[in-house]
């Protein structure tokens, strides 16, 4: 019983040691794989926190890793970035057509209309 509880400690302290160092050891391709989640947001699943805190050390963001991965269209990792930054005012401009319809034209507009949405 007591080597059972032993051996287990041992490879929980392994498995807490190992992973963090593990993310150092890969690609800012890789790292960016599993640091994303739905391709443009930091995982929060404990597994991959290691994985976002090493791209951080990187330097690296979300957009920057959907960049690097490829796993969305730049164009709309960039409308995200800066839907976030705009006022109500602005993201509204770029949402709707002035009507109180939404722009459902293209991605871009898409994007900003999903920012509205939280928003409201």
């Amino acid at each position: 019983m007591r080597t059972t509880i032993s051996t287990f400690v041992v490879v929980i302290l392994l498995t807490l040691v190992t992973q963090p160092s593990a993310a150092r050891n890969v690609s800012n391709s890789e790292i960016c794989k599993k640091a994303l989640f739905n391709g443009l947001y930091w995982s929060e699943h404990s597994y991959y926190l290691p994985y976002v805190k090493e791209a951080k050390k990187r330097n690296l963001d979300p957009l920057k890793c959907a960049k690097i991965t490829g796993s969305i269209p730049i164009e709309i990792a960039e409308a995200y970035v800066v839907s976030q930054s705009m006022s109500d005012a602005q993201l509204c401009e770029r949402s709707t057509d002035g009507k109180g319809n939404w722009r459902e034209n293209n991605q871009k507009n898409k994007v900003y209309i999903a920012q509205a949405k939280i928003r409201a």
